[in-house]
């Protein structure tokens, strides 16, 4: 697929942003996720336990919140170079992490998410989704988990 393909029908900007999931997911997934980008990218995650941000995620915080022990926020954002994938923990059943379309202005940044999205199937052995927001069932792109490409767009 060409750049112009891909900026027109991926990376389309209408004010809304893209989700890459990895559904049926588990805390075995998310803890193999987080070890991953805490030990591979910049992070700024807010720690709603101290009210503050911190340059790794803390599994144990995220833990209590699914397991109701503290019903405080967090948010991560993971930085690829200059794209900034957000990560929220509301739901350990899915993994689900969004980035905004405008950050991609050149098929290196293509590449680079396509890589991220990669080591995260390889990692978890499960398919890695881009899709439009709060779109499960519009796949735009799928990372296989032997971390073939598939584009559906």
């Amino acid at each position: 697929m060409t750049w112009n393909e891909l900026k027109r029908k991926v990376y389309y900007q209408d004010g809304s942003l893209r989700d890459i999931f990895v559904l049926h997911a588990d805390r075995q997934d998310w803890k193999k996720w987080i070890d991953y980008v805490n030990e591979n990218y910049r992070i700024e995650w807010y720690n709603g336990n101290t009210d503050k941000y911190e340059d790794k995620i803390n599994v144990c915080v995220i833990e209590g919140h699914w397991n109701r022990e503290h019903d405080l926020s967090s948010i991560a954002s993971v930085f690829v170079d200059a794209i900034m994938i957000n990560a929220y923990f509301a739901d350990d059943s899915e993994i689900e992490n969004d980035i905004n379309p405008k950050e991609f202005n050149s098929p290196e940044g293509h590449e680079k998410l396509m890589r991220f999205m990669s080591d995260i199937a390889r990692i978890l052995d499960k398919d890695v989704i881009l899709t439009p927001e709060n779109e499960k069932e519009t796949i735009l792109i799928k990372i296989d988990k032997g971390g073939n490409r598939h584009y559906y767009c």
